[in-house]
């Protein structure tokens, strides 16, 4: 892991949450925090890995997500996802994605139920007292980091996103001799492939349809 403070993030030459850009290792050590260890292959290919349902909206009780124009993204999209991918709601007491230990959702009924709860009502708040389902607990139940903001938030891009040339020149510098080789035998191929598809008899056709 990088792990950096809004200081060095406000100092940074670019913007942080720009996703074509890296954080060089010699201003941010790379910090190995554990190991993953993969020591098997799955028995069933859909059981084990098509129907896992990752979503960035679950998060460790006292976080809170950034404001990571890609992650904002897929907050937004992969609860639909899941839904549509996975057939319904119900996702989330599927064996790969429910948590090990007991809790309790709003999530009742609908396509794929695989449980009978009890009760009359799956939300809150509600008028049925202690059989109402679950309820939000101000002291063990969720709560987002208290992050103190300021200044006026715009739907506008940084002056920080405009530097697009200095990371290829620094990654491309990078490399040994032969390696620089092979990128520009890479670049020199796609952009010959793709001229020659922009200029070849189909393309010219439907242009011609277009126009």
């Amino acid at each position: 892991m990088q792990v950096f403070d809004d200081e060095f993030a406000d100092s940074f030459e670019f913007d942080i949450l720009d996703a074509t850009k890296l954080i060089p290792e010699e201003q941010v050590p790379v910090r190995i925090i554990g190991t993953l260890t993969l020591d098997a292959n799955v028995d069933n290919f859909f059981a084990e890995t098509e129907q896992v349902a990752f979503c960035t909206q679950n998060i460790v009780r006292g976080s809170t997500t950034p404001n990571d124009p890609l992650l904002q993204g897929r907050n937004f999209s992969y609860l639909d996802t899941q839904i549509k991918r996975l057939g319904g709601p119900n996702f989330t007491i599927f064996r790969l994605t429910r948590r090990n230990a007991p809790f309790h959702h709003f999530q009742q009924d609908g396509h794929m139920a695989m449980h009978n709860p009890k009760g009359r009502v799956n939300y809150e708040p509600n008028s049925w007292g202690d059989d109402g389902g679950p309820r939000e607990n101000p002291e063990i139940g969720f709560k987002s980091y208290p992050a103190e903001v300021s200044g006026t938030k715009q739907r506008v891009r940084s002056e920080t996103f405009a530097d697009h040339y200095s990371q290829a020149r620094q990654f491309y510098i990078s490399q040994t001799e032969i390696e620089q080789q092979h990128i520009a035998a890479a670049y020199t191929f796609e952009l010959v492939e793709m001229s020659g598809r922009a200029h070849s008899p189909a393309d010219a056709v439907a242009s011609d349809e277009r126009a």
